[in-house]
């Protein structure tokens, strides 16, 4: 175990601990073993079967995992609700290069479902996509009509097949059309590791928009460029090193000040007092900025992590000791480098 997960029942305020008024499922916060970009719901009980059926399913969220092992389709993973990741994809290449994508069939399932695709197809992975009915999704499915959703699962299509045949359906205009294939096709043509299979893709298209293979081809070489230099870009973000442990105590510290400065009843003695040592201690400290966070993120990772603590106090001030002697720690490190130049 390394993380919980809740699903949010009911609504109105105070439904649950630090949620936002539209979320759907509220996790731990992330730590050191829980990051959601590298984690994949289920995978230690779908490993076997991903390797025997030589298949992944990857659904979005925690019950359409549940539902679907509970109805026998075991070789699915979940991704929990955030973006498939290069990380996720690893996982799944030692079991399968096979995957299988469950969605919506509409434009916010199409937009989820894009980057995830074009990373398995520039990994050389083959992705198929099981349709799902409009308004309907693979827990849905799996409680009120199993078959249907095994069913769905042996008939998806490969991904370029499956949008060829879903895109005129959803876009009738002839200009969105051809925006729409520009903007979802191309980029998955643009992958193809083999040439005999683009030339196929190709055709299709230009048959499809009733217009010769040329301007395709030029689309396709256009969207290879574009996705070179985003890998570019990717692998550059990927290499920025992670947070200090002085900037990790520091957005503890933040969150539990958040906390206890909206709380009605707070059980911190004094926290503006608290406030004010910690400005202090942070002033003329270059932090590192770690991922851009709302309060009531913060305020959730707080709460996930304080609630009930009754040594409270005592933690806070053994928060701020340890920034206090980080913050002597790097300036005597630094201290050092100058003075080993200047013996030098």
């Amino acid at each position: 175990v390394v993380a919980f997960s809740g699903r949010i029942l009911g609504s109105g305020p105070g439904k649950t601990l630090g949620a936002s008024a539209d979320a759907k499922y509220v996790n731990s916060p992330e730590t050191e073993v829980f990051h959601k970009s590298r984690i994949l719901f289920g995978f230690h009980n779908a490993k076997d079967s991903m390797r025997r059926m030589d298949s992944a399913v990857l659904v979005e969220g925690q019950l359409d995992l549940i539902l679907s092992h509970q109805v026998g389709v075991t070789n699915a993973v979940a991704s929990s609700g955030t973006a498939f990741t290069a990380e996720h994809l690893a996982l799944i290449k030692r079991f399968t290069h096979n995957i299988i994508l469950a969605f919506d069939a509409d434009d916010a399932g199409l937009a989820a479902a894009h980057k995830g695709v074009l990373l398995a197809l520039s990994q050389d992975m083959s992705v198929r996509i099981a349709k799902l009915p409009r308004g309907m999704d693979p827990a849905d499915m799996a409680l009120k009509d199993p078959e249907s959703w095994k069913s769905a699962i042996a008939n998806a299509q490969p991904v370029i097949d499956f949008y060829l045949e879903l895109l005129p359906e959803l876009y009738k205009d002839k200009t969105t059309l051809r925006a729409k294939v520009s903007e979802v096709i191309a980029p998955f043509i643009a992958e193809l590791k083999s040439s005999l299979d683009q030339g196929h893709y190709v055709g299709r298209v230009a048959t499809l928009l009733n217009i010769k293979e040329e301007p395709v081809w030029d689309e396709v070489k256009k969207k290879q460029v574009m996705s070179g230099i985003e890998r570019t870009a990717e692998k550059l973000i990927a290499s920025v090193a992670p947070l200090s442990r002085r900037s990790r105590i520091a957005r503890t510290i933040e969150s539990l000040l958040l906390w206890q400065e909206g709380a009605q009843e707070p059980l911190l003695a004094d926290v503006p007092k608290y406030r004010t040592l910690f400005s202090e201690l942070r002033e003329g400290a270059e932090l590192q900025q770690g991922p851009p966070k709302n309060h009531d993120e913060l305020i959730f990772e707080a709460e996930a992590r304080f609630h009930g603590n009754e040594n409270i106090e005592k933690e806070n001030e053994q928060l701020l000791k340890n920034f206090k002697e980080e913050i002597i720690r790097d300036r005597f490190t630094e201290k050092m480098e100058r003075l080993k130049k200047a013996e030098e």
